[in-house]
Formats: C-alpha cells, sequence, structure tokens
C-alpha cells in the first residue's frame, strides 16, 4: 500500500515537473528569480537559458527578458543585433517596454542601422501605452526634429507626461525647461520641484542641480 502511494507520488511530481517545463509562464518567472537571486542564488546563466526557452515558446515578456539578456550580456555575450531582434519580436505583439527598447535600438543604431523614422514609428506606440520611457525618448525626438517635424510643443507634453510617472530622467530635464524657460515660463520654484523629485530617486544630476 506504502509502494503504491510512493510511486503514485513520484508520478504526479512528474507530472508537474512535465507541466512546469513546458509552461513559459512559469520559465520566465523563475528566470526573473535567477536573474535578481529571490529565493534562489543568482545566476544569470540560468535566468537567460529559462527566458531562451520561454521566449522560444513564444511567450512575449520572456522575449523581452531574453532582449535584455543580449543587450546587458546577462548570462550570455553581449549582441547588440540579437537584443534588437528579440525586441522587436516582442514589440510586434504589443509589449511598450520592448516596443521602446527597439526604438531607442533604432534611434541610436543598436544592433539595427539607425532609422529616426522606425525609431519613431516604435516609440509612438510605447507612448501611447503611457510608458514613461516611451514618453520620454519621443519627446527628444519632437524636441530635436529627430524622424518628425520638430515640435516643441508637443515635446514638452510628452516630457511632463513621463516626469509625472515618475521617472528620474524625464523630472530633471522638466526641471531644466522651468529654470530655464525652455517652452515654459521661468519658475524656479517649479525646477527645485522636478528636480527635488529626481534627486529623491538618486538621480544623480538632479541632486547636482540642487546643490548649485
Amino acid at each position: 500500500m506504502r509502494l503504491r502511494r510512493s510511486i503514485s507520488c513520484v508520478f504526479l511530481l512528474m507530472c508537474w515537473l512535465n507541466s512546469f517545463c513546458q509552461d513559459p509562464i512559469s520559465l520566465n518567472n523563475m528566470g526573473m528569480k535567477y536573474l535578481f537571486g529571490e529565493g534562489v542564488p543568482r545566476n544569470t546563466t540560468e535566468a537567460f537559458r529559462l527566458f531562451e526557452r520561454a521566449a522560444n515558446m513564444g511567450y512575449v515578456l520572456a522575449e523581452n527578458n531574453l532582449g535584455n539578456c543580449y543587450f546587458n550580456g546577462e548570462g550570455v555575450s553581449k549582441d547588440l543585433s540579437q537584443a534588437a531582434y528579440w525586441y522587436e519580436r516582442a514589440a510586434e505583439k504589443g509589449n511598450a517596454t520592448a516596443q521602446c527598447s527597439i526604438g531607442e535600438c533604432y534611434y541610436s543604431g543598436n544592433g539595427v542601422s539607425k532609422d529616426y523614422s522606425r525609431a519613431v514609428y516604435w516609440l509612438e506606440k510605447s507612448a501611447n501605452q503611457g510608458y514613461p520611457r516611451g514618453q520620454f525618448v519621443l519627446s527628444v525626438c519632437y524636441n530635436k526634429g529627430h524622424g518628425v517635424v520638430k515640435d516643441s510643443r508637443r515635446a514638452l507634453i510628452l516630457l511632463e507626461r513621463s516626469a509625472k510617472q515618475g521617472l528620474p530622467v524625464a523630472q530633471y530635464e522638466l526641471g531644466n525647461c522651468f529654470m530655464h524657460g525652455y517652452g515654459v515660463d521661468m519658475d524656479v520654484e517649479r525646477a527645485h520641484y522636478w528636480w527635488g523629485r529626481a534627486a529623491n530617486q538618486g538621480y544623480e544630476k538632479a541632486k547636482e542641480a540642487l546643490n548649485k
């Protein structure tokens, strides 16, 4: 009786493990644990392996995470062309983070040929989903006229949206706008307000600006 029960438990465990190994969500979640050392020793190689398995199953979050591994050289040799490939795969499925990342790749020429128009295409999609980094980089495009007709007002609107969502670099740059009157009336108090919010998140340039 005990032997039958033990065999049954082993069989159920094997079924569960097999199910886990075929589940891209579980694979991706475990990859995140290894990437950040949450409940397991940090192991970026294992994280990469798990992300790769889940990404090859078409799981969009794993595709984005795999792109990050290639971009940052975590668990694998740095490869910007592979990073761009996986970012674009995830971006095509509507992932706002990946849309921003591939947009920045096209903007800077990381892993792909530099293409401002293509950058704006993806950044618009990211920004339209409310992703703060996408809004910020798109504001840079509008401010400089890269891939779009220069539009300082549109740039400021996007910058404010990003800053209000808490992106430190956007908060810092918005502070600069108020300090120097770029597209807004000069307002030292509001400049310090936005620099302060960025500084509270550890943004060094904002700390330096407040100490001047």
